[in-house]
C-alpha cells in the first residue's frame, strides 16, 4: 500500500507543479504586459522589474496552487482509466475510497503548509511587493488618474494619458490653444511636471503654431506655455474606492 501511496502522490504532485508553474508564470506576464506603457514611460531599470515580478509570483503561486491541485488530480485519474490502471487496482480488491485517501491526506497536509507559508512568508512579500508597486509605478494611489481632458479659463484645453501624484507629472499631455472657433498652437510633448503656482514644463515637446496663416513647428527639450496655468489637484481624482485607499 505505501507503494500505490507513493505512486498517487508523487504524479499528482508532479502534474500540479508544473501547472502551478504556468499559471504563475502566465499571470506575472499578463501583469507585465498590463504595465507596459508605463514601463515604457518611464525610467525603470531591468533589475526593479525583474525584483517586482520576483516579488508578484510568490502570491500567484498561491492563488493557482488549488485549482492546479485539483487539476492534477483529475487528470491522474482520468489517466488512472485511459491505461486500465484502475481496473487492475479494482480486481485487486482496492476500493475507489482507498484510491481517495492519499489525495485526501496530501490536501490536508497542503492546507496546513498552505496557512503556515502564508502567515509566516508570503504577506511580508506581499507587502513589499505593493511597496515597490508604488514607488514604480505609483498605481495604489487614490490620486492616480488616466486620460483625462480639461478646459482652462484662458483657451486652452489639454489632454494627458495617466497622471502621477506622487512625482506631480501628468504623462503624453497634447495642449491646444483655442481663439474662438480656430486654433492657434498645438503642443505635444513626452510629459510635463508640476511648477508650483499652476505652472507646468513639458518635457521633449513639439510645438505648432499658427502665424499670418502659416503653420510653424519646432521642438524643444524644456518649454513653458507661459499662457498656460492649471492646478495639479485639477488631475486629481476624486475616487473614494475603499479598495484603492493606502492602508
Amino acid at each position: 500500500m505505501k507503494i500505490l501511496d507513493r505512486y498517487i502522490i508523487t504524479n499528482i504532485l508532479k502534474t500540479a507543479f508544473v501547472a502551478i508553474m504556468i499559471f504563475a508564470l502566465l499571470l506575472a506576464a499578463v501583469e507585465l504586459f498590463m504595465k507596459m506603457d508605463q514601463i515604457m514611460r518611464s525610467d525603470i531599470s531591468a533589475g526593479s522589474i525583474l525584483l517586482y515580478l520576483s516579488l508578484s509570483v510568490p502570491e500567484y503561486l498561491m492563488m493557482v496552487a488549488s485549482l492546479s491541485l485539483l487539476f492534477a488530480t483529475t487528470y491522474f485519474f482520468s489517466m488512472l482509466s485511459a491505461n486500465n490502471e484502475r481496473i487492475a487496482l479494482l480486481n485487486a480488491g482496492i476500493s475507489k475510497g482507498r484510491l481517495s485517501l492519499p489525495v485526501i491526506a496530501l490536501a490536508f497536509v497542503l492546507t496546513l503548509f498552505g496557512m503556515a507559508y502564508q502567515e509566516l512568508a508570503l504577506n511580508r512579500i506581499i507587502a513589499e511587493h505593493d511597496e515597490l508597486e508604488v514607488e514604480l509605478f505609483g498605481l495604489s494611489s487614490t490620486q492616480d488618474m488616466r486620460n483625462i481632458v480639461l478646459k482652462s479659463e484662458d483657451g486652452y484645453i489639454i489632454y494627458t494619458s495617466s497622471f502621477r501624484e506622487s512625482r506631480e507629472e501628468i504623462y503624453n499631455p497634447v495642449l491646444v490653444k483655442y481663439d474662438g472657433n480656430s486654433f492657434s498652437m498645438r503642443l505635444e510633448a513626452s510629459y510635463a511636471s508640476y511648477d508650483g503656482e499652476g505652472m507646468w514644463t513639458f518635457h521633449q515637446a513639439r510645438v505648432y503654431r499658427e502665424e499670418n496663416g502659416r503653420v510653424e513647428s519646432f521642438s524643444s527639450e524644456e518649454w513653458r506655455e507661459e499662457g498656460f496655468r492649471m492646478e495639479i489637484h485639477l488631475f486629481r481624482t476624486q475616487n473614494m474606492n475603499i479598495e484603492t485607499m493606502d492602508g
